[in-house]
């Protein structure tokens, strides 16, 4: 009896042994980390090279860091790129380098961080876009104002013509015409013109001036005034005289009339973005004058907005700052009665 007692102590024994080995092996059994699946997301970029030429990839990547969609795009053979950090050395085959450069914009605002870090959404509007800005223009500073040197002619050659042939023998200050602002049926035709003048002293001097030439029935041409524009003290007046102006008829520009400057151009734009009662058109920069940003001043084209329009010439003064923000600090009426006036 004690013998099969012995023996079943002995079973016992060695059967809670292997139990305790069984739950430590259990509790010793590491955990296999949890398997987290990836989806691939569709991503839109957009390749603009500044000319009207546009390229536009739709590319589906695990991966929402933008370089990495990037090289997918790169490794299909069909986009070359040189991008260190924030630069953006080459792109598409086109350099950053001089006047032009690669600007990353993402949904419309302009990204300048790191582009290895640089996540994005489906959702997001992703676009490279070549910019050229214009050189900037030799200048002459008049009271802290520079006179703008990037203007447009837009004469036609009977226009030309006239204005050659009473400027071919002034002396003093050389005279360059731009575009005829009005004019005036009196037994001929009474042209005013916006001229930029240099003057021929040791150190020239910039304007722009309104010159009136009379060009009578015969053909003969006659010049009647010089009135410089003298910025900032220009002749402006809060309404013009209804008989004046039915005198002298302001011309109206062509539709699509803009300032040179691509920037200067966005930067009207966007002052005159909402303001009622004037439609307001650009005809040139006069001066600009660098502050903590820029002030600006244009001779403008405007009519009013009402059942019979009146069209008058303007002087806009507006100021940008360095965020971009416009404000108008002057709109009124060029006392274009003071400037055809003779002596």
């Amino acid at each position: 009896m004690k013998k099969i007692l012995s023996i079943l102590l002995i079973a016992l024994t060695v059967l809670s042994l292997c139990g305790c080995d069984k739950i430590k092996k259990e509790e010793e059994k590491p955990e296999e980390p949890e398997v987290v699946e990836t989806k691939a997301v569709k991503f839109a970029v957009t390749i603009d090279r500044g000319n009207g030429i546009t390229k536009d990839f739709s590319v589906e990547s695990e991966s929402d860091n933008l370089l990495d969609i990037l090289k997918i795009i790169k490794d299909g053979g069909l986009l070359e790129y040189d991008i260190t950090g924030s630069g953006i050395n080459a792109l598409d085959g086109l350099k950053t380098e001089g006047n032009s450069k690669w600007v990353l914009y993402i949904n419309d605002k302009v990204y300048e961080g790191d582009l290895n870090t640089l996540k994005i959404t489906e959702k997001d509007k992703v676009l490279f876009l070549y910019e050229t800005t214009e050189p900037e223009p030799v200048v002459d500073i008049v009271g802290g104002w520079e006179i703008n040197e990037d203007y447009t002619v837009k004469l036609s050659k009977d226009e030309e013509a006239i204005f050659n042939e009473i400027t071919d023998e002034v002396t003093g200050v050389t005279y360059t015409p731009i575009r005829v602002v009005a004019t005036q049926a009196a037994v001929g035709v009474n042209y005013a013109f916006l001229a930029k003048g240099v003057s021929s002293t040791q150190v020239p001097e910039t304007n722009f001036y309104i010159m009136v030439v009379y060009k009578d029935l015969d053909g003969s041409c006659e010049l009647k005034a010089i009135n410089k524009i003298d910025i900032p003290d220009m002749q402006t007046m809060e309404y013009s005289d209804n008989v004046f102006l039915k005198s002298w008829m302001v011309i109206r520009p062509e539709e699509g009339t803009k300032l040179k400057d691509k920037n200067i151009q966005k930067s009207f734009e966007k002052v005159m973005e909402g303001y009622e009662g004037l439609d307001v058109c650009p005809l040139e920069l006069l001066a600009r004058q660098l502050v903590a940003g820029n002030n600006y001043i244009a001779l403008c084209y405007g009519q009013t907005v009402t059942l019979d329009p009146i069209g008058d010439l303007y002087i806009l003064e507006w100021y940008e700052d360095l965020q971009g923000n416009v404000s108008i600090t002057r709109l009124e009426n060029l006392n274009l009665q003071y400037y055809v006036a003779g002596e």
